[in-house]
Parts: C-alpha cells; sequence; structure tokens
C-alpha cells in the first residue's frame, strides 16, 4: 500500500519488518520501486532476494524495460535463460516491447524464435 501511494521509504521499512519474506513478496517490492521510477532500488531488491523464479526475472526484466535500458535487459534474459528457466508471456511481452521501443532487431529475432519454439506465438 505505501508503495501504491508513492510511500518508498515506508514501503520499504514495512517490508524489512516482515520477518519470513515469501517470492511473490519480494517481486512485488520490485515491482513498486520501478512503478515508482527507483530501477536501482529494485536491483538492490532483487539481488538481495536471491533464488530466483520466473516472477522475479519477470519483474526485473520490466524494471529495465521501463528504464529503457536495453543492454541490462539483454543481460537479464540471458542470465536467467543459463540459469535454465523458460519465459512466460508476460516475460517474452517485456523483452519483445523494449526491442520494439529501440531498435533491437537481433534480440527481438532471438526471443521470437524462442516463443515459437515454446508455443508462446498464439499469445504474443
Amino acid at each position: 500500500m505505501y508503495a501504491k501511494c508513492k510511500h518508498i521509504e515506508d514501503a520499504s521499512w514495512q517490508f524489512g519488518s516482515i520477518t519470513v519474506k515469501d517470492k511473490i513478496q519480494w517481486s512485488s517490492l520490485v515491482s513498486k520501486f520501478s512503478q515508482n521510477q527507483a530501477p536501482e532500488e529494485a536491483c538492490h531488491v532483487f539481488d538481495t532476494m536471491g533464488n530466483h523464479d520466473i516472477i522475479s526475472w519477470t519483474s526485473m526484466i520490466s524494471v529495465d524495460v521501463q528504464a529503457g535500458h536495453a543492454c541490462e535487459v539483454n543481460e537479464l534474459f540471458t542470465t536467467m535463460s543459463h540459469e535454465g528457466l523458460k519465459p512466460n508471456p508476460f516475460t517474452v511481452t517485456s523483452i519483445l516491447c523494449i526491442c520494439a521501443d529501440l531498435v533491437v532487431i537481433e534480440l527481438g529475432k532471438q526471443i521470437h524464435g524462442m516463443a515459437i519454439r515454446l508455443w508462446l506465438d498464439n499469445v504474443v
């Protein structure tokens, strides 16, 4: 609620008071920092949370997409793939958005090809 109201410091404090944090809470905080134009803080939370799943990776990729950081998006996607995680339709859509915005054609072609291989072409 604090982050939604753009009270990032209060949201961070409230999050810090939670003794057992699950992946949804971590990913939510990453998303809220992104929505409040705080990509550095989102990156810090992402790095702190450790054990990433597709939701946390997609949240962090979305942060860099919104910030217009094409190189970081490519790096995150590559690392995620090397860790054996396959993108979901939200991941693919986020990545394709930055490819279209920044004319990163080669990355867009790779993502499109992968989406077809993963049978996501009907969703994207």
